[in-house]
């Protein structure tokens, strides 16, 4: 059949409108995006984190399938739970592979689109004791499987575009993690080495609260002899309070006998006009601590022990000064609980028999200590240091 040319022009529009009609059915959805959370504070080595994986933009999905990677040296994937509401419905699937990937997929168990924006699942997991500080990538990507995209009901494809996460991890620094237990009030773990001078017998009593028949009153009055140590109150040293972080790198940088910089606002929690800021720029400078994240040092929580341990011997070696073996090597019964920035400072002092752990063989790296242990602690780090000159 031979067409007119006045009716050519009617059927290209024709046939125009005809595609673009049937391309309507099969167009894909508008997109997605698929966000992994990040954390804000920097996490410490031993910290357990929940990271939420999030969707917005949601058109209707009906299924999804998504991969997760990690850094497994430092990171360990402990759950994937599914997120209570937004897909409670349906089957949620999800496992926790130990080498840095895993897999979830979920399939709505109703006869529509879930069309909710919101937490899709929650990722959980442990930094690792030998993590190193920085930022690590939590990664999520479409599951490589025709069965595993996101779809919706009518089993169209729904664009997604992904937002990877960072999980912040402390710099080494001194630790700062994890709320311990009191300190001992018998004098915990500290010992001192054999052929450490033992403080001269103080003439008088500077603190009304502690007797001269206390175990630590030769070394806190030692110490406040030399104005390395003061009173919390009045004149009371208050011995069995737990010692701050902000007290123990005061005295440490008393012990120095250095002049002390201006402190020039590194931390966002420490005042420039309080009693500890310029000791905290000299540690600082000097390498002793790194704070307790990139912007903090916390100086008002208690100091854990593993903490103290880390930060006097990085103040031994800015001194110049090696620890003796006197003991032989001794593995805690938890030891593994040592955040791998101190736990080459507890073996030597271990070693050296400044500390020799508890009646147990614990060595407790998260418990605290009290301003009479750390009183003792320091006193014999002090003595053995200028002793060696």
């Amino acid at each position: 059949m031979v067409i007119p040319k006045k009716q050519i022009p009617i059927l290209i529009i024709l046939v125009f409108v005809i595609c673009w009609v049937v391309s309507i059915g099969v167009v894909a959805a508008d997109s997605a995006v698929v966000t992994v959370g990040s954390t804000a504070a920097a996490a410490n080595p031993g910290d357990t984190i929940t990271v939420p994986v999030t969707i917005s933009g949601n058109p209707g999905v009906a299924a999804y399938g998504l991969t997760i990677a990690y850094d497994s040296n430092s990171l360990t994937l402990n759950s994937i739970a599914n997120a209570a509401g937004l897909c409670s419905g349906g089957i949620f699937d999800a496992n926790t592979a130990a080498n840095g990937t895993a897999y979830v997929s979920w399939i709505t168990g109703g006869n529509s689109d879930m069309t909710d924006n919101g937490d899709l699942f929650y990722l959980n997991f442990t930094v690792n004791k030998n993590a190193s500080g920085g930022n690590y990538t939590v990664a999520c990507a479409l599951t490589d499987s025709a069965a595993s995209n996101f779809i919706n009901y009518a089993e169209q494809d729904v664009d997604v575009s992904i937002v990877s996460g960072t999980i912040k991890v402390t710099a080494n620094g001194d630790g700062g993690g994890g709320a311990g237990g009191g300190g001992s009030s018998s004098g915990g773990d500290v010992t001192a080495p054999p052929d450490t001078p033992v403080p001269i017998e103080p003439t008088t009593n500077n603190f009304s609260d502690v007797a001269s028949t206390y175990w630590a009153y030769n070394d806190i009055e030692y110490l406040a002899s030399l104005g390395i140590i003061n009173g919390k109150s009045g004149n009371q040293y208050c011995p069995t309070d737990n010692i701050t972080r902000a007290e123990f790198v005061t005295i440490l940088a008393r012990m120095s006998g250095e002049t002390l910089p201006i402190y020039d606002g590194n931390f966002n929690d420490v005042d420039p006009g309080s009693y500890y800021a310029q000791a905290v720029a000299w540690a600082l400078a000097a390498n002793i601590t790194n704070g307790t994240s990139a912007s903090g040092f916390s100086p008002d929580s208690n100091i854990t022990r593993q903490d103290m341990a880390a930060l006097i011997y990085r103040y031994a070696a800015y001194k110049g000064y090696s620890f003796d073996t006197v003991n032989a090597a001794n593995s805690f019964g938890d030891q593994s609980d040592i955040a791998n920035y101190a736990l080459n400072a507890v073996i030597a002092m271990q070693r050296a028999n400044i500390i020799s752990g508890y009646s147990d063989n614990s060595f407790k790296p998260l418990g605290n200590a009290t301003r009479a242990e750390a009183a003792k602690m320091l006193a014999i780090l002090n003595q053995i240091i200028n002793s060696s000159i």
